[in-house]
Formats: C-alpha cells, sequence, structure tokens
C-alpha cells in the first residue's frame, strides 16, 4: 500500500482512499504492532477525487523539487577515489545496487522507472517482494542499506512546506520502517 501511494495516483488508489481500505489496512498494520502514529488520520475520511489526489502528489514532488529518488540524498558515489561524494544526482550508487538486486532476482524495472531504479516506490515494492519470498534477514539487510534515507526525504519535504497528505505518508513511511528495523533488532538480539 505505502509504495502505491508514493507512485503516481491512479484511480484504484483514490477508490480505496474513499472507502477506508487504505486508511483500515494501513490503521490496522500499526494497532496490530502497537505503533503511535499521528499521522494515520490524514489517511482517513479523505473524500478525494483523482484530479484533486494528482495535483497534490504533482504539487508535492514535481513542482516543490521534492524527488522520490534515494540517489538524491546520498552520495553520488562512495567508492574510494571516485572523486564525487556530491549529492543530487540520479543514477548514483543506490541506483546501481538497486539495478543489480533487480538482475539477480530477475525483476524486470518498468521503463518509467529506467533512469531511477532506486526510486521509494520501487525500493517498497522491493521490501515487499522480500519479505514474501525471503527470510526476514534479507528484508533487513535491505532496509539498512536502502531506506535509510527516508528521514532526509522528509526534511527536505518539511523544508519545502509539502501537503499534508503526503507529508503524512512519507512520515508513516517512515514509522513502518523504524518499527520493521526495531522488530528484527529485538529477534535477532
Amino acid at each position: 500500500m505505502l509504495a502505491w501511494l508514493v507512485n503516481e495516483p491512479d484511480k484504484e488508489i483514490v477508490d480505496f482512499i474513499n472507502d477506508g481500505t487504505l486508511y483500515n489496512t494501513i490503521y490496522g498494520y500499526f494497532l496490530a504492532n502497537s505503533i503511535n502514529s499521528g499521522n494515520i488520520a490524514q489517511l482517513k475520511d479523505e473524500n478525494i477525487t483523482f484530479d484533486s489526489l494528482c495535483m497534490k502528489y504533482y504539487g508535492s514532488f514535481n513542482d516543490r523539487g521534492v524527488s522520490l529518488v534515494e540517489s538524491v540524498y546520498k552520495p553520488w558515489s562512495t567508492e574510494p577515489g571516485s572523486g564525487n561524494s556530491s549529492k543530487g544526482f540520479l543514477m548514483g550508487d543506490s541506483a546501481l545496487h538497486m539495478s543489480f538486486l533487480y538482475e539477480s532476482f530477475g525483476i524486470e524495472i518498468p521503463e518509467a522507472y529506467a533512469c531511477m531504479p532506486d526510486h521509494l516506490a520501487l525500493e517498497l515494492d522491493f521490501l515487499s517482494f522480500l519479505y514474501d519470498n525471503y527470510p526476514s534477514t534479507h528484508a533487513q539487510l535491505f532496509m539498512s542499506e536502502h531506506l535509510n534515507w527516508i528521514p532526509s526525504l522528509i526534511d527536505e519535504a518539511v523544508k519545502n512546506k509539502m501537503d499534508e497528505f503526503y507529508l503524512s505518508v512519507l512520515r508513516i513511511t517512515d514509522d513502518f520502517i523504524c518499527f520493521e528495523k526495531n522488530a528484527a533488532n529485538e529477534v535477532f538480539a
């Protein structure tokens, strides 16, 4: 659901928001795991149209310059001697690693994401794939290597005065990732 929310809106997600399915699913997960997040309320009782959700989405990301791509928030390269530790570029080390992971697992990157394989929607989908098909240690390693940039994304969103709906989606995503990492740390401790 979270991957779906950070992807470009479609009419089906609008239906899931309006009929309460989105809220009930996420709220149920958070309640069952005793995760406290005041951000979930933003997902409830939305009487949203496809056009208004698109305006929120594009206004939050495209118009405000807030990127959903991991490479933008991390040094472009961490390779010794690369000479480029600057941030803000596409197709950095994280994108190359994601491309390698997709190829290793036989996953095809959608054409729309060819130059940004480390887009948050793809990374969340990949996390779901790992949970569904492999021991949780795979998901834990993936989160520690790739989904550790969400706080920087949230900082950027706050700085750029992002729409509350999508800011809440990012915070909920961060709450979910933090819980999953901590739950695994408790199991492995």
